[in-house]
């Protein structure tokens, strides 16, 4: 073991120095960021609040999330310019507009592919104006990088 997660170091390379990470005026886009457990969203959004200086700008839906809070954080999120980052495990996946966002992350992959393009159904869709982009964090020599 190395110590080092390569996969965080990755989407930190992602927030911090991709220029699709800002618009034409500067300002931060939004992004969406998936996981599969709630333990990783949980360190995700201990690592992404070091980055931004801000935890404010970062909102989570997991599993947890009872159904009123889950419509107030995705609302939030849609009109809030503050809100920066939403870290979701599925439970934010399937049936939600997130069009504000043009940008996703899988921080994890799952093993279902028809999940992914569920996840990126969140913001490519009808009456979306921006080009949306996805990055997929696969760990090399590991049982996900294999399949």
């Amino acid at each position: 073991m190395s110590g080092q997660d390569k996969k965080w170091d990755e989407l930190s390379k992602i927030l911090q120095h991709n220029p699709e990470m800002h618009d034409a005026a500067g300002q931060q886009r939004k992004i969406i960021i998936f996981s599969e457990h709630r333990d990783t969203l949980n360190y995700l959004q201990g690592r992404i609040a070091g980055v931004l200086g801000n935890s404010a700008a970062i909102v989570t839906i997991h599993g947890g999330t009872h159904r009123d809070e889950r419509r107030k954080i995705q609302a939030l999120f849609r009109s809030d310019p503050g809100v920066r980052v939403l870290i979701a495990t599925d439970a934010a996946g399937e049936g939600v507009n997130l069009q504000q966002a043009n940008l996703m992350v899988n921080y994890d992959l799952p093993w279902n592919p028809n999940r992914l393009e569920q996840r990126f159904g969140r913001i490519h869709r009808i009456g979306q104006t921006e080009v949306c982009h996805l990055w997929n964090l696969v760990a090399k020599e590991t049982r996900e990088g294999e399949v």
